[in-house]
């Protein structure tokens, strides 16, 4: 196939198949060696999506595979924006095997074109670095133990430092927690709008924009911290209170 072809194909066919983390379950995400490109694995046929799956899972990955259908196409592309990939590697490992750049595939609005009032909350080089992390720690990694892990934090940390983010807040009970299977209690906070409705349900809660200098300030008594992105990369972050 050309790339043009590859191209009208990731945007008309039927359906793709897409490979997942079984830890942050979202596209699994690897970062290119040469071209330094962060890029996710999407495949025409189930039957190569099983092997790709197959490679990385004796690597120690957990790993799944999701078939995307067409109508579910511009959602997807568009959330990869917010976790920081650039790029889609379609059809690794097969003789068909090509890199599409991102921005080929769907163009994001301009938020200079975007309505008045409008506000974009995203963090993608915090989103980005989670990701890396969370998948590491899957494969069985300890942080004591990896060079690379403790490198991921310090840069994770930092990205947490510089950013703004969504909070869940329910009218008359302030901000909600999660209970973790351990006991310990901690708050949702989420990087963006498509992460924050994964969590809200029935209309139930609302949204404020916080800094992150702000979140010691809001931190639920209860809470030992944050969980940035409950049903994503599930990133739990040790915060202490400060009062109002």
């Amino acid at each position: 196939m050309t790339r043009d072809s590859v191209l009208q194909s990731l945007q008309s066919s039927a359906e793709v198949y897409v490979i997942i983390s079984g830890c942050t379950h979202m596209p699994f995400v690897l970062c290119d060696e040469v071209t330094y490109d962060d890029q996710i694995l999407l495949y025409h046929k189930v039957e190569e999506a099983k092997r790709a799956a197959k490679l990385l899972q004796e690597e120690k990955n957990p790993i799944q595979i999701a078939k995307l259908l067409k109508p579910q196409y511009l959602g997807f592309y568009s959330t990869l924006y917010t976790m920081g990939v650039n790029c889609v590697y379609v059809d690794k490992g097969t003789d068909a095997e090509i890199q599409i750049q991102l921005a080929d595939i769907v163009t994001r609005r301009e938020m200079e074109k975007a309505p008045q009032g409008a506000v974009r909350v995203e963090n993608p080089e915090l989103h980005l670095t989670a990701i890396y992390f969370m998948q590491k720690i899957g494969t069985g990694a300890k942080e004591e133990d990896s060079e690379e892990l403790a490198e991921l934090r310090e840069e994770m940390m930092t990205h947490f430092r510089e950013g703004r983010y969504i909070v869940a807040v329910q009218e008359g009970q302030g901000v909600p927690v999660l209970k973790q299977k351990n006991g310990d209690t901690y708050q949702p906070l989420f990087t963006d709008l498509a992460e924050f409705i994964k969590f809200k349900q029935k209309n139930e809660f609302k949204t404020a924009v916080v800094d992150f200098e702000a979140i010691p300030k809001i931190l639920a008594p209860e809470a030992l911290g944050v969980v940035v992105n409950p049903f994503g990369v599930n990133l739990q972050l040790q915060i202490k209170r400060e009062s109002a």
